[in-house]
């Protein structure tokens, strides 16, 4: 591959395309680029510059294509950026540019495309952007970029897409966006927007995307009647203050495929039914507002054939849904924070079996599988949250794929079975606060290198901690609070350089106290009460418990003395310092 530094360009040359893509050349990009006068394109996309661009980049007066994306440039760009009168396609993508985008940008009034997506400007979008009557593709998105959008955008009525994602953006939409005629995708999500949205949105003729979710929109959702020929097939608005019902005039846009309403304050009752008349319709989301949705229990064709479904917190109650039966092709199913009851059926269990990824029903009142199971048939599984439910069963076991297991908060019993130890993708495991028993898998510490939370809490489980934590772990909290756990802490626990959260606490473990726990360079919350310890928990010439002089940084160490005797104790445990927030979100107040 092509590396080294650029060298002096001298003014006499005639090169019209220098294309350096994907090259190893580096350094700075010489004053004397200048000289080029003849460029008509300049391609240094994934290279590994330094610096910033040359004030003398305006020279190259005949420059039609400029793409700089992933070059790692710093500082300002020019105001000799407005030299360029002929540039149509400009990319600056993806470096760690700083300041605001020069005014002089409105000069360019013959480009057709601008990315600048994570680039680093910051400030407001320039006025003059307006003068750019030509362009058609603008995507400032993961700036810094502030302020209100200016009224000028109007003027780009050549636009087919504007994409302003991630930024600070603030205020209301401009007024006579209704003007951009071509528009075909509007992307302004995750920004600080406000005031309603314009009704107009919706019978702009070409427009196909509307993604405005994580704003601030306030007021009705008010789409006329007269939509019917909208070509409309996304519309997500989730994330936003939008209130009042949810208007049947919805369901004339015929040709939505995804539709996210999720996370506002709607409110009224939706009959589900209604949503089959968006034959289109591929994903759902009416999660977290204030809606009740109704449903005709015996009906299993209320919807049509979905991809992802989220009906969390919609006051739905009853038998597990029967609409979900003919829904083989779900890949995200949400049904939390229902008053969902009683057995989960057969049919539910052989539905999307191939398809399905995230399934979550916590929350809920589901007492058990109307066949009993053991191993779960979704063979794509990756997130099972099933927790906060009266399941009165044993602990299934997911298919391999699973990375997010979540069966806190049941009636579960008996013990863990050692086919978890074939998950080497997972990453949580929470079966806190069950009835589960017995001892715990050898393994159960040592077969995944990604597990970042074990948490057993609140069980009968019994026997020792598994000696057997591997190098390279990234365990950030280990909860095994509240059981029965004997014997000593495990030494292995000094190659867990991740952890954040250790709770041993209400065990029988017998030990002294275990000062290596120091080393461990990120521990924060160290919970021992309730247990069997003995022996000193300071020593003399250091500060307060662990403190020292190597700079021990925990936050809050608990530590009691069961039957054993550890002196120092006071009440049955010391707090070192006050316990973090964060902590107390997790665990509440209960040690």
């Amino acid at each position: 591959m092509l590396n080294g530094f650029l060298p002096t360009f001298h003014s006499n040359s005639n090169l019209k395309s220098l294309n350096l893509y994907s090259t190893k050349f580096s350094g700075p990009i010489p004053q004397s680029i200048g000289n080029l006068k003849s460029l008509i394109t300049l391609n240094f996309a994934f290279c590994n510059f330094v610096g910033t661009i040359p004030s003398s980049i305006g020279n190259l007066s005949h420059l039609v294509n400029l793409d700089f994306q992933f070059t790692n440039l710093t500082g300002q760009l020019p105001s000799t950026f407005g030299n360029l009168s002929k540039l149509e396609d400009l990319s600056l993508s993806y470096n760690s540019f700083s300041g605001k985008l020069p005014s002089t940008m409105g000069n360019l009034v013959k480009l057709k495309s601008i990315y600048l997506d994570h680039a680093g400007f910051t400030g407001e979008l320039p006025s003059t952007l307006g003068n750019l009557r030509q362009l058609e593709f603008l995507d400032v998105v993961g700036n810094g970029i502030n302020g209100r959008i200016p009224l000028s955008v109007v003027n780009l009525t050549r636009l087919t897409t504007l994409y302003l994602h991630y930024n600070g953006l603030n205020g209301e939409l401009p007024l006579g966006l209704t003007n951009l005629t071509k528009l075909e995708s509007l992307g302004i999500s995750y920004n600080a927007l406000s005031g309603a949205i314009p009704s107009s949105l919706f019978t702009m003729p070409s427009l196909s995307e509307v993604l405005l979710n994580e704003n601030q929109f306030t007021g009705p959702l008010t789409i006329h009647n007269n939509v019917t020929s909208s070509q409309l097939t996304s519309l997500s608005l989730s994330s936003n203050k939008l209130n009042g019902p949810i208007p049947n005039s919805l369901f004339k846009l015929k040709s939505l495929v995804s539709l996210s309403l999720d996370s506002n304050n709607f409110n009224g009752t939706i009959k589900l039914n209604m949503f089959s008349k968006l034959r289109n319709l591929q994903s759902l989301y009416l999660s977290q507002n204030s809606l009740s949705v109704t449903y005709m229990y015996s009906n299993s064709t209320l919807l049509p054939k979905l991809f992802s479904l989220g009906l969390a917190s919609c006051n739905m109650s009853g038998k597990f849904p029967y609409f979900l039966k003919n829904q083989n092709e779900l890949m995200f199913l949400d049904i939390s924070n229902n008053r969902i009851e009683g057995e989960i059926p057969n049919w539910f269990i052989n539905m999307s079996v191939e398809n399905l990824n995230h399934l979550n029903f916590s929350h809920n009142h589901i007492t058990h599988w109307e066949t009993p199971q053991f191993i779960l048939p979704w063979t794509n599984l990756k997130i099972l949250d099933s927790s906060f439910n009266k399941l009165q069963t044993s602990l299934v076991v997911p298919p391999v794929s699973i990375q997010y297991f979540f069966m806190s908060e049941n009636r579960m019993s008996g013990g863990i079975s050692d086919m978890f130890c074939d998950f080497v993708d997972l990453v949580v495991l929470d079966v806190s606060n069950n009835h589960l028993n017995g001892t715990i898998p050898s393994c159960l510490t040592s077969f995944s290198t990604e597990l970042s939370m074990l948490s057993l809490k609140g069980n009968n489980f019994h026997g020792k901690i598994p000696q057997t934590f591997l190098d390279g772990n990234k365990l950030m909290t280990l909860d095994l609070s509240h059981n029965q756990f004997q014997g000593k802490v495990p030494k292995s626990l000094i190659k867990c350089k991740a952890l954040e959260v250790l709770n041993l606490g209400h065990n029988q473990l017998s030990d002294r106290f275990p000062f290596w726990l120091q080393n461990l360079p990120e521990l924060q919350v160290l919970v021992l009460r309730s247990n069997n310890f003995s022996g000193p928990i300071w020593q003399r010439k250091m500060i307060v418990g662990f403190a020292n002089e190597n700079g021990f940084t925990w936050r809050s160490v608990m530590v009691g003395y069961g039957s054993g005797f550890v002196v120092g104790a006071i009440g049955g445990y010391f707090i070192i310092s006050k316990k973090p927030n964060w902590v107390t979100r997790i665990y509440g107040r209960k040690f």
